[in-house]
């Protein structure tokens, strides 16, 4: 059950802290406006690719092959990834500069992306650091880290916007301090672990390190555009009004789906075991992977559906009435959305990760033209129908680059089963409706019916016999898998330096 507990570390720091940043994207919305609200989601898009560009992709990979590797091999592999990061860092830096130079049509001042930069930098630096804790499944040090320091910033921050009325540069000073904190955290975690970070490795330690997470930070990056697109270019074409709308849509599918990416992270160092030497397991721990992902997903999409429309206007006030009629066409994202988080972990876990990189550019390519057609002719709906048809390639695309590694029956079947829980419900509030019921207790019944209809068509594993999720999946620890040929190369390189002249 270790997975299970890992993940309720991870979903329950990121859950509270999730929360309290909602609280406040609330205290934003009804102080500043849709305006703030669209300059707070723009900065925080922008300040994620500096952040993705100067540090991200190296925990996948770390993760990764941390695990697989022998005790004796992780120390030169540890070598590597940190010796790899400063020369990220500089261009993180070079991409923030040439950004505030561009003449973009901003939508934020550059305070605030500025800040927020500092906060990501942070943040994804914090996730190489935590790599030897998470690798061995030892996840709650970095789950409470995480929490702390993000609560702190945001709390501060609800404080200067509610209460001192600062503006929005001023009350988001808190998270550049929130990103030295949690650096200065994992660094702590990472030294009981394996030691200090060393930048001593060989230039083909380094390269090759480079190398091995490029894929990912390529994966990472990309879709950072796949998913900020339609907010750069509603910010250009709409105004920073409009933006704070669609923001408002894109931020309740996120949070809704993040317990989906968290448990992801939680069993992907299992799914990486037995996928490579493949191991009679996989399949099934494939299997059981998909078909939760997929019915957490239908879920999260009927609760969009069913349960924000008579929440939005309670929750952040009347002037974000014009969001509700969207909420219809991002639950139909969360759900391509979903889908794509189970795509992709299983993807990385085959190491395929390049593949996956593919489709998000594919994807990214097809996400801009068409926001560019539908934006112009149909305002908030075009933006929302591009993103959703792009997902919907990007699956598609996904599930093909699996077909070497396990039987495309399972994604199909699973597919089919959340299309007859979805229909069922469909069913059940469509009688509720004749009946008469009011709009929470239709929400009420979605909540409840489609659990029920999603266990019945099959959806839900038996989590006690899972290879993934229970006793099975301790036996399926003990095997040691095999070490990637790009890590033992590494380990051989990194000796052979260590008792040369140089």
């Amino acid at each position: 059950m270790r997975v299970f507990r890992n993940a309720f570390w991870l979903t329950t720091g990121r859950a509270l802290a999730d929360v309290a940043s909602f609280a406040l994207f609330t205290a934003i919305s009804r102080t500043l406006g849709p305006s703030g609200t669209g300059e707070y989601s723009y900065a925080f898009a922008i300040g994620n690719l500096v952040g993705i560009i100067g540090s991200s992709g190296f925990d996948e990979y770390g993760i990764r092959e941390y695990a697989c590797a022998s005790p004796a091999e992780r120390p030169a592999l540890w070598r590597n990834l940190t010796s790899a990061q400063p020369p990220r860092l500089a261009l993180g830096l070079a991409f923030l500069i040439l950004f505030l130079l561009s003449g973009f049509n901003h939508a934020a001042r550059p305070a605030v992306i500025i800040e927020f930069s500092l906060f990501f930098t942070g943040w994804y630096l914090a996730r190489l650091l935590f790599i030897p804790a998470m690798a061995l499944e030892s996840m709650a040090a970095p789950a409470l880290a995480d929490l702390g320091c993000r609560l702190f910033a945001i709390a501060l921050a609800v404080c200067l916007v509610l209460i001192a009325r600062w503006p929005l540069p001023a009350a988001v000073v808190g998270f550049p301090i929130a990103g030295v904190a949690i650096t200065y955290l994992a660094l702590a975690n990472a030294r009981r672990h394996i030691g200090r970070p060393q930048f001593n490795a060989s230039r083909a330690g380094v390269i090759a390190a480079l190398r091995g997470a490029a894929p990912f930070a390529a994966s990472d990056l990309l879709y950072q555009f796949y998913s900020r697109t339609d907010v750069l270019l509603i910010a250009y074409w709409l105004g920073a009004t409009q933006t704070g709308f669609y923001a408002t849509a894109v931020k309740f599918v996120e949070v809704g789906l993040l317990p989906l990416v968290l448990l992801g992270t939680a069993a992907y160092p299992v799914i990486g075991r037995l996928a490579l030497p493949r191991s009679p397991l996989f399949e099934r721990s494939a299997r059981e992977f998909t078909c939760t992902i997929f019915a957490l997903s239908g879920w999260v999409a009927v609760g969009i559906a069913c349960v924000l429309p008579p929440l939005i206007v309670p929750l952040l006030g009347a002037q974000f009435r014009p969001a509700i009629p969207l909420l219809g066409l991002f639950a139909i994202l969360a759900l391509t959305k979903g889908v794509d988080a189970a795509f992709s972990r299983l993807l990385f876990s085959v190491r395929e990760q390049s593949w996956y990189a593919r489709m998000l550019a594919l994807g990214t390519a097809l996400v801009v033209a068409l926001n560019c057609l539908l934006i112009p002719l149909l305002g908030l709906r075009g933006a929302a129908m591009a993103a959703i048809a792009s997902s919907l390639v990007g699956n598609f695309g996904c599930a093909y680059g699996l077909r070497r590694h396990m039987s495309l029956r399972i994604p199909a079947a699973a597919a089919v089963r959340l299309l007859l829980a979805l229909v069922g419900t469909g069913g059940a509030l469509l009688a509720a409706d004749a009946l008469g019921a009011g709009p929470w207790a239709r929400a009420l019944l979605a909540l409840v019916f489609f659990p029920a209809a999603a266990f019945a068509v099959g959806l839900a594993p038996d989590w006690r016999l899972s290879p993934l999720f229970g006793r099975a999946q301790e036996d399926a620890r003990k095997p040691a898998c095999r070490v990637s040929s790009t890590s033992r190369e590494l380990a051989h390189r990194a000796a052979r330096h260590e008792h040369s002249p140089e």
